[in-house]
């Protein structure tokens, strides 16, 4: 399902703001419901059936149904036009309404109800669906795991709160490794060939048991050299991807719609106790690990309950829990690492583009380009002292050569792995890319490190067009 919100949504809006921002785009909904749809007087009720297109990135699906009495008139389904000023008001209701628990919805009902003709009152109501699985209309196919796997890189859902549906239905889904424009892609931009996108650690030997080898192979060069550098690479990456938290004890109660951990489930996520009193949060990427450790502590490792979930959900619920003091990665084996609360504090707290990072994994041109373009998107400069003052940081060619690729970077972490004496700066996303076309540079790497990914400022420049033709847009739909 296409992302249709601002980037990086991962901070709920307070429930105050929440609420007033939704109320406010329903009512405008409301009339643009009243002024788009073209029916005689009369009727009880205009219901518009809303939810985002799989097959036009940014859009939505409506379906019109008028009630008379007991008669009920089901229009045809057709895309929002571009230049409808419901457009806008989707995309902000859907980001208002977001929570990590449930996400954003995947369908809506958007109901007038009228009486009083000929000079009928008006009411305005909607019912909002997170959970359930929206009914395919016409010929439409069913959600795919990549749909669902896309929309949670920008609206991310806490893996324990997800329905047994997603869960089936992603169960064992691999992004592709290729990348495959699609027709849109081609029109859009210039294709980025499957070598302009870096792995990371090509020479990685961890074996399919681990369940982020990114992290695992980050781990192996911090073992080998334990330093504040290599401390930052493991947090860059333990940002992207799952890993395993310890949720032994905990009570899971279905929610009735079906949800793997309903209303009534209390989630215990265990901790490592050490010698000196700290609370530590164990993070596993190998279930061996886990259960190693719960035999140490005199526990049954079969009554060992393993739980998934992202990397930066981990780091952000450890942030807010006050009586943890350090997350250790994959604690009492060979490659352990300890990361300090307020190294993962200053992860968290600085800002990030988490949907461009997983676009980089996803390998998908696609959803990169579009983490570009929400109001709220950033990228990150590393500055450099020079005698001319702070400059951007640029990769360095190999050989002799003039540095040409203007580096940005997707965290703080990512910066500070290349190294941990560049200072951080963030930038609105298309910003950061008009100053690398300033720059004189040739191309825009996104991270310096792996998975990474190397634009053309031809590119560069198409993306900033494409964004200031939306723009104008939603300055003539507002």
């Amino acid at each position: 399902m296409p992302s249709t919100a601002p980037s990086n949504p991962t901070e709920e809006l307070p429930e105050e703001e929440r609420q007033q921002r939704a109320g406010e785009a329903v009512n405008r909904l409301g009339h643009w419901l009243l002024s788009s749809t073209t029916t005689d007087p009369g009727w009880d009720q205009l219901i518009a059936d809303i939810k985002p297109s799989r097959r036009e990135p940014g859009s939505f699906l409506a379906r019109i149904t008028e009630l008379r009495g007991e008669r009920e008139v089901t229009g045809s389904t057709g895309l929002i036009d571009d230049d409808s000023s419901a457009l806008p008001l989707l995309r902000e209701h859907r980001r208002a309404t977001y929570t990590r628990a449930h996400g954003a919805w995947l369908s809506i009902s958007l109901i007038i109800q009228a009486e009083g003709w000929p000079v009928p009152e008006y009411q305005v109501g909607i019912d909002t669906n997170h959970d359930d699985e929206p009914e395919s209309w016409g010929q439409e196919s069913p959600l795919a795991a990549e749909d669902l796997v896309g929309e949670w890189e920008t609206f991310p859902r806490d893996r324990i709160h997800l329905p047994e549906w997603m869960l089936e239905r992603t169960q064992g889904y691999q992004p592709e490794k290729q990348v495959t424009p699609s027709p849109d892609e081609e029109r859009h931009a210039h294709p980025i060939a499957p070598s302009q996108f870096d792995d990371a650690y090509e020479d990685s030997d961890t074996t399919p048991e681990s369940l982020n080898p990114q992290v695992e192979q980050a781990l192996s060069h911090f073992a080998h050299k334990p330093t504040e550098q290599t401390i930052a690479n493991v947090l860059r990456c333990l940002m992207g991807g799952e890993v395993l938290l310890d949720i032994t004890g905990s009570t899971l109660v279905p929610g009735p719609r079906g949800e793997r951990v309903g209303p009534g489930s209390q989630v215990r996520v265990q901790a490592v106790l050490g010698n000196d009193g700290r609370r530590s949060l164990a993070v596993y990427l190998r279930e061996e690990t886990a259960r190693n450790v719960v035999s140490a502590s005199g526990r049954s490792a079969q009554e060992l309950m393993l739980n998934r979930e992202s990397g930066v959900s981990v780091l952000q619920n450890f942030v807010a829990d006050e009586t943890l003091s350090d997350i250790i990665v994959e604690p009492n084996s060979p490659d352990s690492c300890r990361i300090e609360g307020p190294q993962a504090e200053w992860a968290m707290n600085t800002p990030r583009n988490d949907a461009a990072k997983n676009a980089l994994l996803a390998k998908s041109m696609q959803r990169l380009i579009g983490s570009f373009m929400g109001p709220g998107s950033v990228l990150l400069l590393g500055m450099r002292e020079s005698e001319q003052g702070l400059r951007p940081v640029f990769a360095q060619p190999e050989g002799d050569g003039e540095p040409q690729t203007f580096l940005l970077f997707t965290s703080a972490p990512e910066v500070a792995a290349l190294d941990p004496q560049l200072q951080v700066r963030s930038v609105p996303a298309l910003d950061a890319m008009r100053l690398a076309v300033e720059s004189g540079a040739t191309h825009v790497k996104i991270n310096a490190l792996g998975p990474s990914a190397l634009l053309p400022m031809d590119q560069v420049r198409e993306i900033l067009e494409i964004a200031a033709l939306q723009e104008k847009v939603r300055t003539r739909a507002s």
